[in-house]
């Protein structure tokens, strides 16, 4: 769930549609699924295991659906703000329970990994959490743990290969949200609050959702993702 800050209270921002990624077709063969992701130029090396903590091997029927909702995701993406992600060297479809990405601006040593999906179990587990502590802990059950977690991971890509968590201007403009516009990065997500650059991550993987509105985050951070943005452009 979204939340904003009225006075004291929080409010829930009801959802609004998922857009359609513009003409993806899932891949019926894994050759195909890793076609999609080297025809972009996005990955040198496509591997289906890793060392700890990186995940093991997925039977091919597992492998190639979580490969087609993480290309479906990245094909959304790219299309519907029109950039070029940062190419990775390692791009793995395991059996990671979570999403890994190694933050670097060297691109050979770049690697990212995908959740798996999570389950109404998890979600409702979820709500309980959030309704007790009146702030988000993650995105929305309408779109899917492992499509928040594709954009969220490639934003450690992003800040990797632009600096963005090193630089001035991204401590400037967090010092501004806290100081000036008295925001909270909990209203983004609890993990939001972990660090500068899990506030990024999950601000970017926000922003960039089908479900995003804007106004949901301040005008502060909009405008400095659209300027991250713009950089891929």
């Amino acid at each position: 769930m979204l939340w904003t800050e009225t006075g004291t209270t929080f409010e829930t921002i009801p959802p609004t549609g998922v857009g359609k990624p513009a003409g993806f077709v899932p891949a019926k063969k894994l050759a195909e699924a890793e076609k999609f992701i080297k025809d972009r130029g996005l990955a040198e090396n496509i591997l289906y295991s890793g060392v700890k903590p990186w995940g093991g091997k997925l039977s091919k029927k597992k492998a190639l659906e979580r490969f087609n909702t993480v290309n479906k995701e990245i094909d959304r993406v790219q299309n519907e703000y029109n950039i070029k992600l940062p190419p990775v060297h390692d791009f793995l479809i395991t059996n990671s329970k979570r999403g890994r990405a190694v933050v670097t601006d060297k691109a050979y040593q770049r690697k990212i990994a995908f959740s798996e999906e999570w389950s109404d179990k998890s979600w409702d587990n979820m709500d309980i959490w959030e309704k007790k502590h009146k702030h988000p802990w993650n995105w929305k059950r309408e779109e899917g743990h492992r499509a928040s977690t594709v954009r969220h991971e490639y934003a450690h890509i992003i800040d990797g290969a632009f600096g963005i968590t090193k630089s001035q201007e991204f401590t400037t403009m967090q010092r501004k949200l806290y100081t000036v516009d008295n925001f909270s990065d909990t209203l983004i997500s609890e993990y939001a609050h972990t660090n500068r650059k899990e506030l990024f991550a999950e601000a970017f993987s926000h922003y960039t959702s089908s479900l995003y509105k804007k106004g949901m985050m301040p005008k502060r951070l909009e405008d400095f993702l659209e300027g991250i943005l713009d950089k891929m452009r």
